[in-house]
């Protein structure tokens, strides 16, 4: 749905052609979205495209696309350039974080899903030997970073396209694309000038911004180029799960997915001893995995752990994670016995799960199911340090996740069956936290083994944000 006030001009006709087609067949077989969810996705992209400039005609506007975390927006940003591929534009950017995990996840979908176009990642602009017909419909995926942005701008200028019409796709746009010395005194901050000179150095254009978060957008002041004159409001798909799900009321010790812990006592970690609740996070997490492919869903699954800050908590926290893996597969292995202390994590898991499971198999079963898959674990610090990052799509049955602000914003993690927030945001602003609901997305299947570990004062902060995030979207639907 359009914010009505904000819509600039008049719609145009847009119709769907065979890029659409070839689209709707790749998501149904390769991303389960389903014939219905992709409608509902081409309507929101038939609701963005008719409000952006002509091909054929010199302007510019800008616009928000507006969802829920995790909610698909990368598919109506997808949906949108085949659209407009079918309807006569041919040049498109996407802007992305400057986090490499985000920016190749980015970059792989669309070049997985959109096979009608040249798709040129950021190590490509310049280099005319990749070979660009004049008359290709052609996407550059950029970072926002002030090295990779210019030579993009001169790339453009190189192709001699900055006469034609673009569409700009800002993933992620209230992070570093705004002026962040606006309140200052101070000359534009680096990226948002560098994406004001690609904006005003195109004869046409339409800028679109893409968020979960869109506050600091809407904000801005009228006359801002960064702020959206029309807003479109995407819904998620019907196997959708997020802060409805998760944060329904302020009951918290109520609500079946929420476990209620303190942060994480890092003297303790220090000590060589992980936390109770963390070691019987993952006796859930186990034993959640193990239902989900007894019950015929064989997959890999992952686990997130957020430490602190320091990242030498966090490689604390992943050698004593590593070893509580070799303690339980060495009791699980022919030989092993299983110790007093594994024999309850595994009945408090299992009595943990039967309260969102109709019923479960015998946990004989599912400790066999264990013992089948333990040895197909992997635990990854994920920091600068390591130079680790999220593996979309990780060959083993399980993998352990432990870091902090590298596991943030925009990064999918797929099949997060347990997170534990032992930290505090450093910052705790409302974006910030919000876009570490990694656990929420298209999770239907694995909803049962979903768990949230976290302090009481992070599921409150969790709550208001989701009330407030009801608040706007009712407001831009009016």
């Amino acid at each position: 749905m359009v914010l009505g006030s904000l819509i600039p001009g008049q719609p145009r006709s847009i119709a769907p052609g065979g890029n659409i087609d070839t689209l709707r067949q790749f998501m149904q077989q390769h991303e389960g979205i389903s014939g219905q969810d992709f409608d509902n996705i081409l309507l929101s992209a038939i609701d963005v495209l008719n409000r952006c400039v002509s091909p054929d005609v010199a302007g510019s506007t800008q616009g928000l696309i507006y969802g829920h975390i995790q909610s698909g927006k990368t598919a109506v940003i997808i949906t949108v350039m085949a659209l407009a591929l079918d309807n006569g534009y041919r040049n498109f950017v996407v802007l992305t974080s400057d986090l490499n995990d985000l920016y190749l996840q980015t970059l792989n979908r669309i070049q997985s899903s959109l096979h009608s176009f040249v798709v040129l990642g950021k190590q490509e602009f310049g280099d005319l030997s990749t070979g660009v017909s004049p008359n290709a419909p052609v996407i550059f995926v950029s970072t926002k970073n002030p090295t990779w942005l210019p030579r993009l701008s001169q790339f453009i200028g190189i192709l001699s396209r900055q006469n034609e019409t673009f569409i700009i796709i800002d993933d992620e746009a209230d992070q570093a694309s705004l002026d962040t010395n606006i309140n200052n005194n101070l000359p534009p901050s680096t990226v948002n000038r560098e994406i004001t000179i690609l904006r005003t150095s195109l004869i046409s254009s339409a800028f679109l911004q893409t968020t979960a978060t869109p506050q600091s957008l809407l904000l801005q002041d009228e006359q801002d180029p960064f702020k959206p004159n029309f807003v479109v409001v995407t819904e998620p798909g019907g196997a959708y799960v997020g802060g409805n799900h998760f944060f329904p009321n302020d009951n918290f010790s109520n609500l079946p997915h929420l476990r209620l812990v303190d942060l994480i006592d890092l003297a303790t970690l220090n000590n060589n001893q992980l936390p109770t609740s963390i070691v019987n996070s993952l006796f859930v997490f186990l034993t959640g995995a193990a239902v989900l492919r007894l019950e015929g869903y064989l997959e890999n699954y992952t686990y997130l752990l957020h430490t602190s800050f320091r990242q030498a908590d966090h490689g604390q926290a992943a050698r004593l994670v590593r070893e509580f893996v070799t303690l339980l597969m060495t009791e699980l292995m022919p030989g092993g016995q299983l110790s007093n202390t594994t024999i309850n994590g595994l009945v408090n898991a299992y009595q943990d799960l039967q309260a969102t499971f109709a019923s479960l198999p015998a946990l004989q079963t599912i400790i066999n199911e264990i013992r089948n898959s333990i040895a197909s674990t992997v635990v990854s610090e994920v920091n600068s340090s390591t130079n680790q990052g999220v593996d979309p799509n990780s060959s083993r049955r399980h993998t352990i996740y432990v870091g902090g602000a590298e596991i943030g914003r925009g990064v999918t993690i797929k099949r997060l069956l347990v997170t534990y927030y032992g930290r505090d945001a450093e910052s705790p602003q409302m974006d910030t936290v919000l876009q570490h609901a990694r656990m929420y997305g298209y999770r239907q299947n694995e909803l049962p083994t979903i768990r949230i570990y976290l302090p009481t004062h992070l599921a409150q902060r969790f709550y208001d944000i989701h009330a407030s995030v009801n608040a706007v979207r009712t407001i831009l639907l009016e």
